[in-house]
């Protein structure tokens, strides 16, 4: 559809959604708290619990749940890459995230496809793994989070774009509509 045909349908419901602003950071650059506990590693196998995981995440206003939990699954095929999370006392899967990243950049930049989590302790700590890939990997692309600048939890975000502009980690902020 072109602009001009937009119109038409937001009159009827279908209007474009929020934007989703991107960057790309260097891991060991992300002003978090370090891990007290590792992460377990989830894989397509998961998809299912990963799913309840992301229906339980914090919603805030314009979420949309898509209820199958195929979805999670297909997301894990089409970017393949591995699943990060973390349990409660029961077992429990409470919080994760799926990175993906192209098999001939073992570098970076990697991606974070999705993260869930209910709070902001529970953010930080998903941040906090991001940031332990710092001696792996030399950028990470993630979206803001809900109701989050990531901006504001990056060490000198600025010389972080001067030093990787024009490179494959460029970490000039995206956004986009979808």
């Amino acid at each position: 559809l072109g602009i001009f045909d937009q119109g038409f349908y937001d009159r009827v419901g279908f209007g474009i959604g929020p934007y989703v602003h991107r960057l790309t950071v260097e891991p060991s650059s992300l002003k978090v708290p370090r891990l007290e506990r590792s992460p377990q590693r989830l894989t397509r196998d998961d998809a299912a619990e990963m799913h309840a995981c992301r229906l339980q995440r914090r919603h805030v206003h314009g979420s949309v749940d898509l209820c199958h939990a195929g979805i999670t699954e297909l997301e894990c095929c089409e970017d393949p890459g591995q699943g990060l999370g973390f349990r409660d006392g029961d077992g429990t899967l409470t919080h994760c995230m799926w990175i993906s990243h192209d098999d001939n950049a073992d570098d970076g930049p990697w991606s974070v496809r999705w993260m869930a989590w209910r709070t902001k302790a529970e953010l930080f700590e998903l941040l906090g793994v991001v940031r332990s890939l710092g001696d792996q990997i030399s950028g990470v692309r993630i979206a803001d989070p809900p109701g989050v600048q990531l901006q504001d939890l990056i060490d000198r975000p600025f010389a972080w774009l001067r030093r990787t502009k024009g490179g494959v980690n460029y970490g000039k902020p995206t956004s986009i509509a979808y």
